[in-house]
């Protein structure tokens, strides 16, 4: 088989049929129509059913070998990352973070990506080679070309984020290669269970590391037995403490509200999500309202786009909050939005790790988050509030509360700051995932 292609340095070109991207459109529309559970449930049954029960026939029939692979590069860190797509989310934005600073130390980690479609293909192309692992549209060819780009690159470990084509890609890598494996997990644990239970419980004892950004999630791992204790790595998401630096921005903020519209007195409170129905931005338009009664002197910013949007802006008309509430879209200035913003909120019923709280955090300010997956774990009672997800009453006495008491909510702001710097940085994050591949390439 041939290496995926690649055209140029940096610069790869998606060759996706006719067919493959009107199945992707049709599968993209009918997700809107179930909640997250069912959506992920729906899914790991399917490649539970159709893609890991033909992966362990094969680890059966065709064993790992220990000479595996013509290549010997032991000791030397070849990385390369695959992830399902290359789209503006938590989870891309962090693996770019990564993939850019892990080059600037000399590592040069490479990319392959299932579905190269996205705002952000460009901008990991400008740091690092992208790999097309599409060819022919299936999720087998993906497993296949994954094969032959480690061989033909010498790539002694793969991390795989959020991506589960892992788990049927494992027998074979293993049987053809001597790649390390490293599961990068940023889900939550309900999430994981249901998307990637059935992979990661057959195929665990061939995955060499697990990356986990929670102590949350290693504890369901382990409880569940998963996996071993030994097998997992708690490092938590980074931020660039050098983009996200509220001194950048505070001689600027007057210009920043006139830019978005926004009036000099208003206080400003920001979310930033994809609007998507696992964000529950919703909530988010009813938490405003009430909000908006009280302290009308407050303009609500949602920056992000999603297939819930347009339904927002007509439910906002109907609530008469339009003149409280910007919809900005996606933006790629998220440090320049939260330089004026007074609280961040998110609503979300499923997270992670939560950075997009975290990037608010670094910008000096409190946060009040939904109490689910990561976010229970970002904030400590001094830098923000969690509050029961959906739990709108809540989240409207939290913001009220800082609203309307401008001292805590400035010291809860550089408390905020600290946080992210002694426990969130992104350099502490690359460091720590440098880590774990020495001592993989190492064995």
């Amino acid at each position: 088989m041939s290496t995926p292609r690649k055209v140029a340095s940096h610069s790869v070109r998606v060759n996706s049929t006719p067919m493959v991207n009107k199945l992707y459109q049709f599968y993209e529309f009918v997700k809107r129509l179930f909640p997250w559970r069912v959506k992920a449930l729906a899914k790991g049954v399917f490649l539970e059913v159709f893609f890991y029960s033909r992966a362990t026939v094969f680890e059966h029939q065709d064993p790992p070998s220990a000479a595996a692979g013509s290549k010997n590069y032991r000791g030397k860190v070849r990385l390369l990352f695959v992830a399902p797509h290359l789209v503006f989310g938590g989870a891309e934005r962090i693996l770019f973070d990564v993939v850019k600073n892990l080059s600037k130390i000399g590592l040069q980690p490479v990319l392959g990506c299932a579905l190269k479609k996205g705002e952000w293909t460009e901008k990991f192309e400008s740091v690092a080679d992208v790999y097309d692992l599409s060819r022919s549209g299936g999720l087998w060819s993906q497993k296949d070309a994954i094969v032959d780009l480690v061989s033909d690159l010498g790539t002694t470990i793969v991390q795989f984020s959020n991506c589960e084509i892992l788990y049927f890609a494992l027998p074979y890598l293993k049987a053809r290669t001597q790649a390390a494996t490293v599961n990068w997990v940023h889900i939550d644990p309900d999430y994981f269970a249901l998307l990637h239970g059935f992979g990661y419980r057959k195929f665990s004892s061939s995955i060499d590391r697990t990356i986990v950004a929670t102590e949350l999630m290693k504890n369901f791992l382990v409880e569940k037995q998963y996996a071993e204790p030994k097998k997992i790595s708690v490092v938590p998401n980074g931020v660039d403490l050098s983009l996200f630096d509220p001194s950048l921005f505070s001689q600027k903020k007057a210009g920043i509200k006139n830019k978005y519209g926004i009036p000099p007195e208003n206080q400003t409170v920001v979310f930033i999500s994809r609007l998507i129905r696992e964000k529950d931005p919703v909530s988010f338009l009813k938490i405003a309202k009430k909000v908006s009664i009280a302290y009308p002197r407050t303009t609500f910013v949602v920056a992000g786009d999603g297939y819930l949007r347009s339904a927002m802006v007509k439910r906002v008309k109907k609530m008469n909050l339009a003149a409280n509430i910007k919809f900005l879209g996606f933006k790629e200035e998220i440090p320049e939005i939260l330089s004026i913003a007074s609280i961040f909120v998110s609503t979300s019923l499923t997270e992670g790790f939560g950075l997009s709280a975290a990037e608010a955090m670094a910008m000096g300010v409190p946060v009040v988050i939904s109490d689910v997956g990561g976010h229970k774990e970002l904030i400590s009672a001094e830098s923000g509030f969690c509050v029961r997800a959906r739990d709108l009453n809540g989240f409207t006495d939290k913001i009220g509360y800082l609203l309307s008491h401008e001292s805590s909510r400035k010291d809860m702001g550089v408390k905020a700051r600290r946080r992210v710097e002694s426990e969130f940085s992104l350099t502490k994050t690359v460091n720590e995932m440098v880590s774990v591949y020495e001592e993989l390439a190492s064995q």
